[in-house]
């Protein structure tokens, strides 16, 4: 991660998009630990999505199942919401929340071009946001829009904000 490149002026309201999937989906992950003969499942996270060619909701809820549940459980939310452009996805508000208690949330404010990060209702920091932002969860799916060899975004996780570099290496 590296400073932040200056904010930039105000982005425009963004146009309805046709995206290229469906209007609603689920997409369900098995967690694993280990390998071959000592592999065990310890969680799922299922993804889902919605949206309208305007805007969109992203929700991925990743949680402990079977024995791992009764040891040690877990369970995290998270939410992004926001509109779509001809740059793709534009986010709004991102959410988490670990077993059922709202924990961080990052805000995107494009008029007065910043960042909120919350803890609860508190105000962790307020950073200059940069065109073309995501959040950690909008980012996987912004990622699949992008035909570029290389791109960099700022990513904001709730707790931290930060430019990633991103490479397709084959």
């Amino acid at each position: 991660e590296s400073p932040a490149p200056a904010a930039a002026s105000p982005e425009p309201a963004p146009a309805p998009v046709a995206l290229p999937w469906p209007y609603r989906g689920r997409i369900r992950f098995t967690v694993t630990r280990g390998e071959g003969e000592q592999t065990t499942l310890v969680g799922q996270s299922t993804h889902t999505w919605q949206h309208d060619d305007a805007t969109y909701t992203l929700q991925t809820l990743t949680e402990t199942v079977g024995m791992a549940a009764v040891f040690r459980p877990a369970k995290v939310v998270q939410t992004s919401e926001g509109t779509l452009g001809a740059e793709g996805i534009v986010p709004q508000e991102f959410r988490v929340e670990r077993m059922g208690q709202a924990a961080e949330r990052a805000r995107f404010d494009r008029t007065a071009m910043k960042v909120t990060l919350l803890s609860g209702e508190r105000i962790r920091r307020e950073l200059p946001l940069v065109a073309g932002s995501q959040d950690i969860l909008s980012q996987i799916y912004q990622l699949g829009l992008t035909r570029a060899a290389r791109i960099e975004l700022m990513i904001a996780t709730g707790k931290s904000y930060g430019r990633h570099v991103f490479e397709t290496v084959g």
